[in-house]
């Protein structure tokens, strides 16, 4: 399964426009293949007076099976493509569910773990998400030379857009322990939004680390007014 193009193309040419949106284009295009981490994720429903349990669904790394253009079948498609499109067909049948709220439900909100680039187009486009929101979310470090590659979208905001009555960014770092060993210079998580691993003097022959990650938040409707909040 791979990203609708129009979405691409539009991200890639409002980035022309835009320096700070540099990292959602790589993000949505995975050029060196990093998003290879299963995403996580729940819908809790609202309505007056009637609880609903959440519902969760996990999407494997697999990007699924890829059609290209002028392909042409010419034998029986083999037990690896009927796999890869089954993986293709699920993955779509959980971004639809997580996006189409029942008649009887008031609101939703959808918590999304590790995102992906493939839900990334898919709530993008649904919800008509601004890029600079997108953006925000996924690029979090700060560069060493400013004169060659963008600052963070946080960095370049004006205040009055930072901060509004439907998106919120919480930026923050969390101390772990990297072991036993010599500092390191330069560490990502393991994870499809990569974040940096930021170590520290050493303390009692250990190296503690920052890990820095981000807890972004939208608040908007679809189209049958029903609010989403993500």
């Amino acid at each position: 399964m791979s990203v609708p193009r129009g979405y691409v193309d539009y991200v890639i040419q409002q980035a022309r426009l835009d320096n700070s949106l540099q990292g959602l284009t790589k993000f949505i295009q995975d050029p060196n293949g990093e998003q290879q981490y299963q995403v996580n994720i729940v819908c809790i429903d609202f309505a007056q007076g009637q609880p609903h349990t959440p519902q969760q669904w996990r999407i494997e790394p697999r990007d699924g099976y890829h059609t290209y253009p002028g392909y042409i079948h010419t034998t029986l498609p083999s037990r690896s493509d009927q796999n890869q499109r089954s993986h293709e067909h699920m993955r779509q049948r959980i971004m639809m569910q997580m996006t189409t709220i029942p008649e009887n439900i008031e609101g939703r909100i959808i918590l999304v773990e590790d995102i992906d680039r493939h839900v990334v187009a898919h709530l993008g486009t649904q919800y008509n998400l601004p890029l600079s929101f997108l953006a925000t979310y996924l690029t979090t470090e700060l560069s060493n030379s400013p004169a060659h590659e963008p600052e963070p979208p946080l960095m370049t905001l004006a205040p009055s857009k930072s901060i509004s009555d439907h998106c919120m960014h919480l930026h923050y770092q969390r101390v772990i322990d990297l072991g036993i060993g010599k500092q390191r210079k330069k560490l990502y998580s393991r994870s499809n939004v990569r974040r940096t691993l930021k170590p520290t003097p050493l303390l009692d022959e250990r190296c503690p680390g920052l890990a820095r990650s981000c807890c972004s938040l939208y608040l908007c409707h679809d189209e049958n007014d029903k609010w989403i909040c993500r």
